[in-house]
């Protein structure tokens, strides 16, 4: 009996015995034991070296077999652009942290934005109401009182004789739609004038004496006062009589007669289709 218990020890000795060898040589091929979970992380992010292997405590993900894909054409993706943190103001930061899109994607809105024309207002130069839109008429006759512009004084009055030669000028823009002297809209699209002396409104017939086309206009508004000018046209007036590009001309005005309050402009447009210069230019378009 002594004996079996005798054998058994020693055999109990010789199996620790190889266990703690196992152990050991275990131990030995691992290494020294890991850091504590989190130590490594720590300080592969101060020295901005990539992990060597998994964290510690880290879930294991099984590796993909690319191996079938070897022989296909699959783009790799390529890694998205950091900003130029130079190139970017206030307003494209907060984009930047707004948005839901990729950085990509919003940092290009900037080249985007200087590469496009700017877009520039131009400036209102026809103030009043569009010619399409100016009401006719809507005026009363007047003759008006004797006044006084700068160091002249005019003295408006009926003169059916009036017929004179002297420096005519046009108007445009700058008065358009606005009210005239005797109440009604000033259209630089038609057929009107400005007269400091006759009675509004009234006919008359201006004669351009560089090229000797004439013409029948609405005298409506009061004006010019420039020294040596008699009349001020409109500036389709001054289309038709051929001086738009030159500011003045040289014209003869007589008088016709009383136009009409309701600020029709028939008699005017039928002597303008009636003058052989403007049916050569309407059968040349």
């Amino acid at each position: 009996m002594r004996s079996r218990h005798d054998g058994l020890r020693r055999g109990g000795v010789i199996v620790g015995a190889l266990v703690g060898c196992g152990l050991v040589v275990a131990g030995c091929s691992r290494g020294a034991p890991p850091p504590p979970r989190g130590t490594l992380a720590l300080e592969q992010a101060r020295t901005g070296q990539a992990p060597a292997g998994p964290l510690l405590g880290a879930p294991q993900l099984a590796r993909p077999d690319v191996s079938r894909l070897a022989g296909l054409n699959v783009p790799r993706p390529q890694p998205a652009e950091r900003p130029d943190s130079t190139a970017l103001d206030g307003r494209h930061l907060e984009a930047l942290i707004q948005s839901p899109k990729p950085v990509a994607e919003v940092v290009p809105l900037r080249a985007a934005a200087l590469s496009q024309p700017r877009r520039v207002t131009p400036p209102r130069v026809t103030p009043g109401l569009p010619a399409s839109r100016i009401p006719r008429g809507g005026g009363y006759a007047k003759v008006g009182k004797p006044y006084k512009i700068g160091t002249r004084t005019y003295y408006p009055r009926r003169d059916p004789s009036y017929n004179r030669v002297g420096i005519a000028s046009w108007y445009g823009t700058a008065f358009h739609g606005k009210k005239t002297a005797n109440g009604e809209r000033f259209d630089m699209g038609r057929l009107s004038a400005a007269h400091p002396t006759l009675p509004l409104p009234s006919l008359v017939e201006v004669t351009n004496l560089a090229n000797g086309r004439r013409l029948i206009v609405r005298v409506n508004d009061r004006g010019p006062y420039a020294h040596g000018r008699i009349i001020d046209l409109s500036r389709a007036v001054a289309r038709h009589l051929n001086f738009q590009h030159l500011g003045t001309t040289k014209v003869r005005v007589r008088y016709v007669g009383p136009a009409p309050l309701d600020g029709s402009d028939a008699r005017e447009v039928s002597y303008l289709k009636r003058q052989p210069w403007y049916r050569s230019q309407r059968a040349q378009r």
